[in-house]
C-alpha cells in the first residue's frame, strides 16, 4: 500500500511525520509522490488549527 504524508506546522510536526513515515514503511507501506497515487493518507497538523476547526464547526 502507498501512503502520502500532509504535515502542518512546526518542525515537532515534522519530525513526528518522518518518525510515523518510517513505521509506516518498516510495516510494509511505501511513500506516494501524490496525494491521488495514495492509499492512505496521514494527516499531521497542530492542535490549535484542529481546536479552531472544532470551534468552527459548532
Amino acid at each position: 500500500m502507498k501512503i502520502f504524508f500532509v504535515t502542518l506546522g512546526c518542525k515537532v510536526n515534522q519530525y513526528e511525520s518522518e518518525a510515523m513515515r518510517k513505521l509506516f514503511e518498516a510495516a510494509g507501506y511505501t511513500a506516494a509522490e501524490e496525494i491521488s497515487a495514495a492509499d492512505v493518507v496521514a494527516q499531521r497538523m497542530p492542535t490549535k488549527i484542529i481546536t479552531s476547526l472544532r470551534s468552527e464547526a459548532a
